[in-house]
């Protein structure tokens, strides 16, 4: 056991398997919770109830990056940064801007909230007045939430800010509707929303407990703020690549209700839920790896980047090889726990499953595009593909004779592809390095080739 130890303290690449290890549980436990917390609500809700539900947590969700100025993915770059070259008070200066920036923008993006819920779903403001409210209001902490996680992953505390974020909300969900269901007490619309708002709080003060001490060197020196145009622009240029990465399932649910019928909003959502499976896999993976990697970039050792890649790639294509084929022999009988109203969500369910292979098999590209400062060239591949998104629930209006659903669904597959595959291309032209799992892996596999034996690490 002790040599064991020994050896995951000495090699960074154990380390991150280890992390990876404790935020796959964590993300694993947090997925079957959803699952069976959806089941649950389907069955408390109507169609037409859980597309709303569903709809309106996924808008307040998609709007927290706006009420960060999407501080949160430039963490990794400012924070790791600052304490390499030993400048704590830099460090702990953006800790203290992204806090005065949530407390600024949060308010502008509450009211963006209601606006668009009065424009869309005018009869819902009536029906759930308490509820939407609540909601809008949790989007400041969600903010918090969201910028500490960053932070916390900066800190390559990955477990502690993942465990919370991924665990919380789908277990006191879970717990609640239990409740519910087990003593057949109604749910309304407005219930169901305030059970999510609750899950916020609780949230705040467990992620603020486990980052204590990893946060302590926040208050150890006055925090210096610099170059904070700087860190606001990144973000405001990374925000494509913010929805199109972490809020991909939100994205595709206020895509599709901007345009379909809350009961088929309903069936788009348990799609993704389903094909979810595989997203918390290779976001586990990913969130692992991107501190050790964002090093190994900055400090320009293509050894290092190359055997992050190629680990990294690896486990997530053999994940999804798997879980593709567990998910494909449990579809209809996963489908059915939901109802008859969502058995027809089959055939949508596959077509989703070829997002999370396309981003297993492309790899973090944005990353590496970033470190090099090549920002711009993320902002528009990004916000091409965000723009492609809404328009292939858009076409459904124009082919009436074709599936809404599938139609919306073969078009989210697309626009990902493309997405992908355009950062992919950029970042191995600008950059040399290939972020796809084949093409590091095979780099890999030459350098080890070329490494002396006991050379390697």
């Amino acid at each position: 056991m002790l040599k064991a130890r020994q050896r995951v303290a000495g090699s960074e690449v154990l380390q991150a398997l280890t992390a990876f290890f404790y935020v796959m549980l964590a993300r694993g436990g947090g997925t079957a919770a959803t699952l069976v917390y959806t089941v649950i609500l389907v069955r408390l809700l109507t169609p037409e109830e859980f597309g709303a539900v569903s709809s309106l947590w996924s808008l307040a969700l998609l709007l927290v990056p706006l009420a960060t100025l999407n501080l949160a993915p430039v963490a990794i770059r400012t924070v790791v940064a600052a304490r390499q070259a030993g400048d704590d008070a830099l460090a702990a200066g953006f800790v203290a801007f992204t806090r005065r920036v949530n407390l600024v923008a949060a308010p502008v993006a509450m009211a963006l909230f209601l606006g668009i819920v009065w424009l869309r779903f005018p009869d819902l403001l009536g029906a759930a007045t308490a509820g939407i409210g609540l909601t809008a209001v949790a989007i400041l902490g969600m903010a918090q939430v969201q910028t500490g996680a960053a932070i916390g992953v900066a800190l390559d505390k990955a477990a502690a800010t993942q465990v919370p974020r991924e665990l919380v909300r789908p277990v006191m969900l879970l717990a609640a509707l239990l409740v519910v269901a087990a003593f057949g007490l109604p749910l309304s619309l407005s219930g169901a929303l305030m059970l999510y708002c609750a899950t916020v709080l609780v949230n705040i003060a467990l992620q603020a407990h486990l980052l204590r001490e990893a946060m302590a060197f926040v208050t150890a020196q006055p925090p210096r703020i610099e170059n904070a145009r700087s860190w606001v622009a990144t973000g405001l240029f990374l925000l494509p690549t913010r929805m199109v990465n972490d809020n991909a399932k939100l994205v595709m649910i206020v895509a599709a209700s901007a345009v379909l019928p809350l009961d088929q909003v309903a069936l788009i959502t348990v799609a993704l839920s389903v094909s979810g499976l595989l997203n918390f896999a290779i976001s586990s993976v990913e969130i692992s790896f991107s501190a050790k990697l964002s090093r190994a970039l900055h400090a320009g050792d293509t050894g290092r980047i190359t055997r992050f890649l190629a680990v990294a790639g690896g486990v997530k294509v053999l994940l999804c090889a798997g879980m593709v084929a567990v998910v494909a022999l449990l579809l209809d009988p996963l489908l059915a726990l939901f109802g008859t109203h969502y058995a027809v969500a089959d055939d949508i369910t596959l077509i989703l499953l070829g997002i999370p292979l396309v981003q297993a098999l492309f790899g973090k590209a944005d990353l590496v595009l970033l470190v090099h400062d090549l920002r711009h060239r993320i902002f528009w591949i990004q916000l091409v593909t965000l723009l492609l998104l809404p328009a292939s629930a858009a076409l459904s209006l124009l082919l009436p004779g074709l599936d809404a659903t599938r139609l919306t669904a073969a078009g989210y597959v697309c626009a990902f592809g493309f997405g992908y595959g355009a950062l992919w291309w950029t970042a191995r032209a600008a950059t040399g390095i290939d972020t796809s799992a084949p093409g590091a892996l095979l780099r890999f596999l030459r350098a080890r080739r070329q490494t002396p034996p006991g050379d390697g690490s």
